[in-house]
């Protein structure tokens, strides 16, 4: 909403000169404008005659005009309305501040008889010079509670003080005790564990089958005149618990032998899953061969054990790493070597087969040419290992020379002392049907 002209008078008492006045609201102009006739007017005044039409009619002596071209800013006459010397609106109330128009707006907002609202909503109006001493008396103020230290509204101290405060004192409404804070009153009052002697209370002897109930006050006349009850009553639930507890004590024995047979069972299927998890049963095995704990090399190693097939034959990888000599050259060996198996009751011995054995390459960067390197095993005619050796000869199948020692101990064979090997059922055994078929070539194996 546009503001209409300044209300004010010149601070040496004399009247404002009719020049600055603005014929429509009779106050000194605002943000002056001047119409094609030369009459002068607020800005606010003029525009809200013209309302939303382009003509207007001057108001002083109806000259018809156009907003857009025939009415415009008066620069000159408003820069003398600001420079008017006037004395503040609130002279009248002591205020003796005096200046240019144009200054008077920064003083109202700072002027001490200039009257305000409550900055907190209270509702009351008063000079500004007064806020500080209003703030001490304001009802909406905030003030500390003296017994639970919480801050509220002055006006509702009285209210928080009766119904809310957990820290004021309060009376029982039964006893009359007075000084009890009001979060305390519930304990007060309780029936198990109160000094209000006027609480209803039950026996002490409730659980041992008395259910009698009266004030506090009274309980003791009814524990002085029903020893003997009492005392039964208890005698009869000692008897009762001494039962329940050769019972429970039965049945914990019970629970207890059950617990550990189920303990036996969980601990035989544990076995039973380490065996199953250690186990290889199709034939086919891979075999990651880590030497980086084993300072020197050891001069030969095993796999772990792995199954033809279930049922089927048990057997190892065995890798020498210095197997044969042929001048300065080592050539290093692999067998397969038959090892005692669950299974052995229901196979036919003696054992005949082929097993592939293959070194695998690893990826790296090293000998981009370099191919897996096989040997498949000719196993036949192998006896049934009865002593449970893990490196029986007579068990052992395989071929001498396998691989050069310095190849196998390099990339892209040997990477960050990891050797990696597969193990394959190729040919199937004569009694079992589980193996992997497979049409290799058979080269020559031998006995170690």
């Amino acid at each position: 909403m546009m503001e209409q002209g300044y209300d004010v008078e010149m601070a040496s008492g004399e009247p404002i000169d009719p020049k600055y006045s603005c014929p429509v609201c009779l106050t000194v102009m605002r943000n002056a404008m001047q119409t094609v006739c030369g009459h002068r007017f607020c800005r606010s005044c003029i525009l809200r005659v013209i309302g939303d039409r382009q003509w207007g009619k001057c108001p002083v002596d109806k000259t018809v005009f156009r907003r857009t071209d025939t009415l415009f800013n008066d620069v000159a006459i408003r820069r003398e309305i600001l420079s008017l010397i006037i004395k503040c609106k609130n002279s009248n109330e002591d205020c003796v501040w005096f200046g240019e128009l144009r200054e008077l707006e920064k003083h109202i907002k700072v002027c001490p008889m200039e009257q305000i609202d409550c900055p907190i909503n209270c509702g009351a109006h008063f000079p500004r010079g007064q806020l500080e001493s209003h703030q001490e008396c304001c009802p909406q103020r905030r003030v500390t509670c003296s017994h639970c230290e919480q801050e509220v509204i002055f006006s509702q101290l009285h209210k928080h003080e009766l119904l809310l405060c957990e820290k004021f004192p309060v009376t029982c409404k039964l006893c009359g005790e007075a000084n009890i804070l009001r979060k305390d009153i519930s304990k007060h009052v309780d029936s198990a564990y109160g000094s209000c002697p006027q609480s209803n209370v039950p026996c002490k002897f409730f659980a041992a089958g008395c259910h009698f109930e009266d004030k506090r006050a009274n309980m003791q006349i009814h524990y002085e005149q029903n020893l003997d009850q009492h005392m039964s009553l208890l005698m009869g639930r000692l008897i009762a618990l001494a039962a329940s507890h050769d019972i429970l004590k039965e049945d914990l024995a019970t629970a207890q032998s059950q617990l550990g047979r189920s303990e036996l069972h969980i601990s035989e299927h544990a076995v039973l899953l380490e065996r199953l998890k250690e186990r290889t049963i199709s034939g086919r095995t891979h075999w990651r061969l880590n030497l980086q704990n084993m300072e020197p090399v050891p001069g030969m190693v095993f796999s772990p054990p792995f199954y033809t097939s279930c049922p089927g034959y048990m057997m190892r990888l065995r890798l020498d790493f210095n197997g044969v000599r042929d001048g300065e050259d080592y050539y290093s060996s692999v067998f397969i070597v038959l090892q005692r198996g669950e299974f052995d009751e229901e196979l036919l011995f003696p054992f005949r087969g082929q097993i592939k054995v293959t070194l695998l390459t690893q990826s790296g960067g090293h000998s981009e040419g370099a191919k897996n390197i096989s040997a498949v095993i000719n196993c036949m005619e192998v006896p049934r290992n009865t002593t449970g050796a893990v490196n029986s000869r007579i068990n052992s199948r395989g071929q001498t020379r396998f691989i050069k020692k310095t190849d196998l101990m390099a990339p892209p064979y040997c990477n960050n002392k990891i050797i990696f090997f597969e193990i394959a059922m190729v040919v199937p055994c004569d009694s079992c049907t589980g193996c992997t078929n497979g049409n290799l070539s058979r080269p020559p194996s031998v006995n170690p």
